[in-house]
């Protein structure tokens, strides 16, 4: 086999294993599955829709897979004429057209199966990045520079980068002022509810994605109120969400309606 041949063969590399022997760490063979088998039935994205250009160890795997996303999810086809168009000589660089079409042969036949490959694939991934959190590890505690607490509180946030698709959810102090600052300085749309009293009290409105919670007693008027202000929002045409638990929803619309006419809800009930 020439040197080129062996450059573009999706399974020429051996899969390497973690010292344990059980867990892939890079699996070209696995993604030039994935990739060929996506290539060559495109209906199957939705269930390979998940991954992402770095779940791929290859450059190639990598730039064919971010390729084939960036079209399919545009709602256009990729197939081995279109990725060979569009990579031009990025892909000349691995063998050509030859290269996709190897991959189509070598995956065709996993279309079936592809969410189970697709999930080993994402398992893969996270065992490389967990076997270089554990090498970075070693080499922080081998060195010894740092204190134990801030080798520890930079192993969580690589674990929580690695583990939730590179979102962190610890952070310094630092960043979250700064985070807090840059919301209270930016001008967010609201929502006017359309009742002048609480639209004062509420700062000009409702702010998307902000909880608000009204207590009262039963009886005190809760659910008219929310169906008023839902009513405002539908007359403004603002997307939102009303659920009612208790109160049936032709009930609060007979109050939308008698309010619209000047009337008392009560008219509208009395045969």
């Amino acid at each position: 086999m020439s040197a080129d041949r062996r450059r573009r063969e999706p399974g020429a590399r051996v899969v390497q294993l973690d010292q344990r022997g059980a867990a892939p760490t890079a699996s070209p063979i696995l993604e030039a599955t994935v990739l060929g088998a996506l290539i060559a039935e495109n209906g199957i994205w939705p269930e390979v829709s998940f991954l992402t250009g770095s779940d791929f160890s290859e450059p190639a795997h990598q730039l064919i897979f971010e390729t084939c996303a960036e079209l399919l999810a545009a709602g256009r086809a990729a197939t081995v004429g279109i990725l060979s168009q569009r990579l031009g000589a990025d892909l000349q660089a691995y063998g050509g057209s030859a290269f996709l079409a190897d991959l189509v042969a070598y995956g065709q036949t996993a279309v079936p199966a592809i969410s189970e490959a697709a999930r080993q694939l994402r398992a893969a991934t996270l065992w490389r990045r967990l076997q270089a959190i554990g090498a970075r590890l070693q080499e922080d505690i081998r060195q010894g520079g740092d204190t134990p607490e801030d080798v520890a509180s930079t192993t969580i946030r690589a674990l929580e980068e690695a583990l939730l698709g590179a979102q962190p959810t610890a952070r310094t102090k630092r960043e979250v002022a700064r985070a807090a600052y840059e919301m209270a300085i930016r001008d967010e749309p609201r929502a006017q509810t359309g009742i002048e009293g609480l639209d004062l009290v509420t700062q000009g409105g409702l702010f998307a994605r902000r909880l608000y919670a009204i207590g009262a007693e039963f009886g005190r008027g809760k659910t008219i109120l929310l169906g008023s202000i839902s009513h405002n929002l539908n007359a403004d045409e603002v997307r939102h969400l009303f659920i009612s638990m208790e109160t049936p929803p032709e009930d609060i619309e007979i109050r939308n309606i008698a309010r619209g006419i000047g009337q008392n809800a009560a008219l509208l009930n009395d045969p």
